[in-house]
């Protein structure tokens, strides 16, 4: 754990919260400073600061967390909806170098204290294929590529293509057969 990390000192004990959930891997706790009621923040109990680098026990327990909350904080303070916000790095608004997810229950009004929207860039769509090479490149060097996977690099998306029209028309061959064979055998 790092030695100045408030959420490590807030793990530690060494700061008070009032928790909603721990586990071996995660802690729940409502956030000190909400922006809106039942705001809550789930951390992992090591010192990670990005998503990437957690174990995958750990992002399971964490993704469980989030599940189980997202369904009780609404239904608790009796939100209309509920922002589960995660940011990586000071530009994205990451403020304590340690990974947590923020929920965020709304309310009518609450646009004053939660500002969560972006405006679409129209002049980015162009980029938009090269972007999506780029991504699926470097997604390719961190999964490993199964046949049955969506996920793949994008040079072999076109041969799926070619061998489902394959199958539709030896479908459509067998029917016109089976058409022909009915015909001769009915007088």
């Amino acid at each position: 754990m790092a030695e100045e990390c408030i959420f490590c000192k807030i793990v530690k004990g060494e700061i008070p919260s009032l928790k909603l959930f721990e586990n071996n891997e995660v802690l729940a706790v409502l956030d000190i400073y909400p922006s809106t009621k039942g705001q809550a923040m789930i951390i992992p109990k090591q010192h990670y600061t990005h998503l990437y680098e957690l174990p995958k026990e750990t992002l399971f327990s964490l993704s469980e967390v989030v599940h189980n909350l997202s369904s009780v904080i609404p239904k608790s303070v009796n939100s209309l909806g509920l922002n589960i916000v995660l940011r990586m790095g000071p530009k994205a608004g990451q403020r304590v170098p340690h990974l947590a997810v923020q929920m965020i229950p709304r309310f009518e009004g609450d646009d004053k204290v939660v500002a969560i929207q972006w405006v679409p860039e129209q002049e980015l769509q162009k980029d938009l294929q090269d972007v999506y090479k780029n991504i699926r490149e470097e997604l390719s060097k961190v999964v490993v590529v199964k046949k049955e996977d969506n996920i793949r690099p994008a040079s072999v998306e076109a041969e799926p293509k070619k061998e489902e029209k394959k199958k539709e028309e030896a479908i459509k061959q067998e029917k016109e057969d089976f058409s022909s064979w009915l015909k001769r055998r009915i007088p």
